[in-house]
């Protein structure tokens, strides 16, 4: 097994963890209310930019790799939030199966 080496003095960037808890509208339907989970210091590096055009506007879909310490508790669909930019996980795995650190690849989405 290859342990992989990741500098954690790199992880400078302190980011929110939060779930979404539906909240019923009266209607049968819901609204999104993201509750805050925890704090987690990580490492953002961007990973690409697509730029579409449909329906007569630009569109992008901006992805980034957080590196951050080991944590469970980040799953698929969770959202990471620093100051006012909002990253939706699209997945997070330990990278070398020895529980020191994840990695997510995440949207950034723009609220």
């Amino acid at each position: 097994m290859n342990v992989m080496f990741i500098d954690p003095g790199r992880m400078h960037h302190n980011l929110l963890l939060e779930q979404m808890q539906p909240q019923s509208d009266g209607l049968g339907g819901y609204q999104e209310k993201w509750m805050e989970v925890r704090q987690l210091w990580a490492q953002i590096t961007p990973v690409s930019v697509k730029s579409r055009f449909y329906a007569e506007q630009h569109h992008q879909d901006i992805t980034h790799r957080i590196t951050m310490r080991f944590a469970p508790e980040v799953l698929q669909g969770m959202r990471l939030r620093k100051l006012q930019r909002s990253f939706l996980v699209l997945n997070c795995y330990d990278p070398d199966e020895t529980k020191r650190y994840s990695i997510c690849l995440v949207q950034e989405v723009m609220s």
